[in-house]
Parts: structure tokens; C-alpha cells; sequence
């Protein structure tokens, strides 16, 4: 599947509601507490076995819409680099 070659990173809204008693649901708080500063779709979804990769993949999506992550994809940062125009920096929040 093409959207697992996505780098999520958690916003700053997503911190304040993963540390906070946020009414998350349980497998949506589960997959934010999995995305750091910049962690592979394929890194969740291989630590998430109980749950297929396409429902990984929906909850991701689903954290996105709310402003909870952000996500990128992969063949970007491939572009930008054989461009030359990306120097690899940490990801602020």
C-alpha cells in the first residue's frame, strides 16, 4: 500500500492531547503514542499486529484531520534530496 510511505510527526496539538486526559479513543491514542518527531507509516503499522495496516492507515488519517499529526510523503524527500535542496534537521513542535 502507497500511504504507508508517508513520515508522520506528531503536532503540538497532539502532544497536549496524548499527555492530557483528552477524550481519545482508545486505538487513536494508541497509534499517536507510536508517531514521534518523524516515524515511518511502515514503523507504526508493524508495531500495531493486532490491527490490519489499511485500519492503521485509516486511523492515521483520521488523527490527520483532526491536527493531530502531520505526514509527508516519503518519495518528497527523495525528490528533495537527489534536487540537492534538503538537508536532513529535526522537526521542530
Amino acid at each position: 500500500m502507497e500511504d504507508i510511505q508517508r513520515i508522520y510527526h506528531r503536532t503540538t496539538e497532539g502532544h497536549r492531547a496524548l499527555r492530557s486526559r483528552a477524550r481519545l479513543a482508545h486505538h487513536h491514542r494508541k497509534v499517536l503514542a507510536l508517531v514521534q518527531k518523524a516515524t515511518p507509516g511502515n514503523h507504526i503499522t508493524a508495531k500495531l499486529r493486532e490491527c490490519s495496516q489499511t485500519q492503521v492507515l485509516s486511523y492515521l488519517d483520521e488523527l490527520e484531520a483532526a491536527g493531530l499529526v502531520d505526514s509527508i510523503p516519503m518519495q518528497w524527500l527523495i525528490e528533495l534530496y537527489a534536487l540537492g535542496d534538503y538537508e536532513p534537521r529535526a522537526l521542530s513542535n
